[in-house]
């Protein structure tokens, strides 16, 4: 029995090495996808007047029927009223109607909506509103309208 105890150890200790094999490979595969989701890809949808670069998340254009939902990110060249240097808007878009509202808006303290988030705003008045062919919101029309 003696000579048989060196080959069993190595047999009692595989099953641990499995298991945190096991167990690392599955925290490993639980941890990808997350970070792979945190990557957002903008297009420039344009600037206004006062140098507020627009944005639209293409990832995360919702649609339904007539109706397209998404997100918009308005970069700031100086910091608000509530010291955000960014917002993120939801808006949605009636594509038959043309007509546009804001739902709500996040200021962020970084740019490109990152960074901790200062204050969430409901928007007043959010009946539809039409825009003009030389507003943003006409080119985000032709983006998330036109595009799908």
């Amino acid at each position: 029995m003696r000579l048989l105890a060196p080959y069993l150890l190595p047999l009692t200790a595989r099953p641990r090495f499995c298991l945190a094999a096991c167990l690392f490979g599955l925290a490993a595969c639980l941890l990808l996808p997350a970070t792979a989701q945190a990557q957002v890809t903008f297009r420039l949808v344009g600037e206004d007047a006062q140098g507020v670069r627009y944005l639209l998340d293409i990832d995360r254009i919702e649609t339904e029927a007539d109706m397209r939902r998404f997100w918009v990110i308005r970069n700031l060249r100086a910091r608000d009223e509530v010291g955000a240097i960014s917002t993120r808007t939801r808006q949605e878009i009636n594509c038959a109607a043309k007509t546009v509202r804001d739902v709500f808006t996040v200021h962020h303290q970084g740019v490109n909506a990152t960074g901790p988030i200062i204050i969430t705003l409901a928007s007043k008045g959010s009946d539809f509103q039409p825009f003009t062919e030389q507003s943003l919101h006409h080119r985000l029309w032709g983006m998330v309208c036109m595009s799908l």
